[in-house]
Protein backbone atom coordinates (compact mmCIF):
# COMPACT_ATOMS: atom_id res chain seq x y z
CA UNK A 1 0.00 0.00 0.00
CA UNK A 2 0.79 3.33 -0.64
CA UNK A 3 1.37 6.15 1.86
CA UNK A 4 -2.14 7.73 0.71
CA UNK A 5 -4.37 8.04 3.30
CA UNK A 6 -7.33 5.30 3.31
CA UNK A 7 -10.97 6.30 1.89
CA UNK A 8 -13.70 4.30 1.80
CA UNK A 9 -12.94 2.99 -1.29
CA UNK A 10 -9.60 1.63 -1.08
CA UNK A 11 -10.61 0.56 2.42
CA UNK A 12 -13.50 -1.40 0.92
CA UNK A 13 -11.09 -3.12 -1.59
CA UNK A 14 -8.69 -3.45 0.66
CA UNK A 15 -11.35 -5.83 2.57
CA UNK A 16 -12.55 -7.78 -0.21
CA UNK A 17 -9.09 -8.82 -0.76
CA UNK A 18 -10.10 -11.32 2.21
CA UNK A 19 -13.22 -12.73 0.49
CA UNK A 20 -13.00 -12.42 -3.02
CA UNK A 21 -10.62 -14.58 -5.60
CA UNK A 22 -9.88 -11.47 -7.26
CA UNK A 23 -10.20 -7.81 -7.07
CA UNK A 24 -13.49 -5.84 -7.06
CA UNK A 25 -14.59 -4.56 -10.36
CA UNK A 26 -13.56 -1.51 -12.06
CA UNK A 27 -15.98 0.93 -10.86
CA UNK A 28 -17.80 -1.13 -8.10
CA UNK A 29 -19.21 1.65 -6.45
CA UNK A 30 -20.93 2.86 -9.35
CA UNK A 31 -22.56 -0.43 -10.03
CA UNK A 32 -26.07 -0.65 -8.96
CA UNK A 33 -27.11 -3.29 -5.55
CA UNK A 34 -28.29 -6.23 -7.95
CA UNK A 35 -25.29 -6.04 -10.45
CA UNK A 36 -22.63 -5.85 -7.56
CA UNK A 37 -24.06 -8.46 -5.83
CA UNK A 38 -23.91 -10.86 -8.60
CA UNK A 39 -20.21 -9.94 -9.24
CA UNK A 40 -19.45 -10.77 -5.49
CA UNK A 41 -20.79 -13.68 -6.08
CA UNK A 42 -18.77 -14.29 -9.23
CA UNK A 43 -15.52 -13.63 -7.18
CA UNK A 44 -16.31 -15.37 -4.32
CA UNK A 45 -13.15 -17.44 -2.59
CA UNK A 46 -13.68 -21.01 -1.97
CA UNK A 47 -14.89 -21.15 1.31
CA UNK A 48 -18.09 -18.36 0.00
CA UNK A 49 -18.46 -19.96 -3.01
CA UNK A 50 -22.03 -20.66 -2.31
CA UNK A 51 -23.32 -17.81 -0.20
CA UNK A 52 -24.97 -14.98 -1.53
CA UNK A 53 -23.61 -11.32 -2.62
CA UNK A 54 -25.45 -9.90 0.26
CA UNK A 55 -23.55 -11.91 2.64
CA UNK A 56 -20.42 -11.47 1.10
CA UNK A 57 -21.24 -8.08 1.34
CA UNK A 58 -21.72 -7.86 4.75
CA UNK A 59 -18.70 -9.61 5.40
CA UNK A 60 -16.54 -7.15 3.16
CA UNK A 61 -18.13 -4.27 5.10
CA UNK A 62 -17.78 -5.77 8.59
CA UNK A 63 -13.89 -5.98 7.87
CA UNK A 64 -13.78 -2.86 6.57
CA UNK A 65 -15.56 -1.51 9.61
CA UNK A 66 -12.74 -3.54 12.35
CA UNK A 67 -10.08 -2.32 10.04
CA UNK A 68 -11.05 1.29 10.43
CA UNK A 69 -11.39 0.72 14.06
CA UNK A 70 -8.17 -0.75 14.77
CA UNK A 71 -5.61 0.97 12.92
CA UNK A 72 -7.75 4.29 13.38
CA UNK A 73 -7.79 4.91 9.94
CA UNK A 74 -9.89 7.97 10.47
CA UNK A 75 -12.23 6.37 7.27
CA UNK A 76 -16.02 8.01 7.77
CA UNK A 77 -19.43 6.48 6.68
CA UNK A 78 -18.10 2.69 6.39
Amino acid sequence: MNNEPWTKITLIEYAAGFFLHIDMPAEWEAMDDEQLLKELEERAWEPLEHKDGEYIWRQINSMARSLNETFNLGVEKI
